[in-house]
């Protein structure tokens, strides 16, 4: 009913419909705004731009009509539990917090850094791996602007760590993390589904008229076991050697390309070409392989089938059960739930709404899936498992 009442060419904000048919050609998030085209976006539009008052500004400048649409009552309460917490602070920073943070990884890295030359070697490169990993972490945040409060701080922060702790540029992370958030699980949508031919998730990413090769099948076939020990380092290698130096040069993202050369002058010459790809091969098994049990054996969305934002949240997220260790080591993003629902929202306080997000949920009969960390890791590896099984019976 409501693709019917909204055209291809607007989008469904509050109790207003707002023509998008020129702005979506210079959408500054570039086509995501598509994602949510002919249906309700006001969801995604309030927690895409919660910090940003140009936004809201545009948004008011758009030409529009009332809807006449009652309103979903799930997005109404949704949007009422937001209010609540936005008057209860929660969406506030901690700058204790964030410093705790910055020391946290500068002491890992120094550390590691100093044992490497002071004859502990295999410690010091564990720690600087680890080290690097929890990069990814602190660089997430500051791209969904939950760090300090201000998205050109939290942007430079996010641009300064991952440019120089592993060469790369936050704001292609950015670009391709927030199609993610913007439909997670959605087939042609949500990028991070789109991994052929190093890994399938779900047997539906592979088209019915793509014919694998023999080497392919043979590789997806045992895809659970080369996933956190390869697949993973391919990753980070791809990244640090091709997409993000190629999109910074194409960008002119001059800040992070000296960041990146300042990340290489570091390692590579400091501490030389072995130690600097063991460490990126440990922090990109640590940090992939946990993104991955947020979502990975969750199933998909067709291309052609619209969600709503909870919905996505719900359907096709995991948390990984609550514990002092279990925080720290997925820092915070083990409250996958709420962080999709809330990804302004400083992480760590996604524990502490955790209850109300579930009571949410319940009570228009949604899901709301926990498991223990070993079980999620379990199910993610059986499901790899089971789907490159099938694809390479094809």
């Amino acid at each position: 009913m409501m693709a019917q009442e909204i055209g291809q060419d607007e989008i469904l904000i509050g109790d207003s419909i707002y023509d998008i048919s020129e702005f979506k050609k210079k959408h500054p998030g570039g086509s995501i705004i598509n994602y949510y085209a002919a249906s309700c976006g006001t969801e995604p539009f309030i927690e895409f731009h919660a910090r940003s008052n140009k936004a809201k500004k545009v948004l008011q400048g758009l030409k529009k009509r009332p809807s006449g649409i009652p309103q979903d009552p799930l997005v109404r309460d949704f949007v009422e539990l937001r209010e609540q917490l936005e008057k209860e602070r929660y969406f506030e920073t901690s700058y204790v917090h964030v410093a705790f943070r910055i020391l946290e990884l500068l002491g890992l890295i120094c550390f590691g850094m100093y044992l490497i030359k002071h004859d502990a070697p295999f410690l010091g490169i564990l720690l600087l791996g680890i080290g690097r990993g929890r990069i990814g972490w602190f660089m997430h945040e500051g791209g969904h602007n939950s760090l300090t409060g201000s998205p050109k701080a939290d942007k430079i922060l996010q641009s300064l760590f991952f440019g120089i702790g592993f060469g790369m540029s936050g704001n292609y992370w950015n670009n391709q993390h927030n199609k993610h958030h913007a439909a997670p699980q959605k087939l042609e949508y949500d990028v991070d589904v789109k991994t052929l031919p190093f890994v399938a998730f779900n047997v539906a990413v592979k088209a019915d008229n793509v014919q694998l090769s023999k080497a392919e099948r043979w590789w997806l076939r045992y895809q659970a076991y080369f996933y956190s020990p390869i697949v993973t380092f391919i990753v980070v290698l791809a990244w640090g050697f091709l997409t993000h130096p190629r999109y910074m040069i194409r960008t002119r993202r001059y800040f992070e390309f000296s960041c990146a050369v300042v990340h290489y002058f570091l390692f590579y010459y400091f501490y030389g070409a072995a130690v600097t790809l063991i460490t990126a091969w440990i922090a990109g098994a640590y940090m992939l392989s946990n993104f991955t049990l947020s979502h990975t054996h969750k199933p998909v969305v067709a291309p052609t089938e619209y969600k709503r934002w909870i919905e996505y949240s719900a359907n096709h997220t995991t948390n990984i059960q609550p514990s002092w260790w279990c925080d720290w080591w997925m820092g915070y993003l083990n409250y996958q739930i709420e962080h999709h629902l809330f990804p302004t929202m400083p992480q760590f306080r996604n524990k502490e709404i955790a209850h109300r997000v579930r009571a949410l949920l319940e009570k228009h009969g949604l899901p709301y899936d926990v498991r223990s960390y070993w079980e999620a890791v379990r199910v993610t590896m059986q499901n790899l498992d089971d789907v490159g099984n099938e694809l390479a019976s094809k």
